[in-house]
């Protein structure tokens, strides 16, 4: 399933910015997430940040809860916005 820009606006409605969006996100979360929007998958993030595979999961469910998503197509359809000005 694809997004429509409309979409992914209403994913992000409540926040002004993708900073706001993110303002709960830890440092080792959003290590994860960079690498992802990076193209790494979930074994390879945990072998280059040395952490357990089960880990990157967990880190991954925090995010999703944290920003109220369901899925990682939510989750990456916001990760690859542009930062509004």
């Amino acid at each position: 399933m694809f997004f429509h820009e409309d979409d992914i606006s209403l994913l992000t409605h409540d926040y002004r910015s993708k900073t706001d969006l993110f303002s709960e996100i830890t440092k080792r979360e959003a290590e994860i997430l960079t690498l992802l929007k990076l193209g790494y998958g979930y074994k390879e993030i945990a072998l280059k940040i040395h952490i357990s595979y089960n880990t990157v999961l967990k880190h991954m469910y925090n995010i999703r809860k944290k920003l109220k998503l369901n899925n990682l197509v939510s989750l990456l359809s916001i990760i690859h916005l542009p930062e509004k000005p």
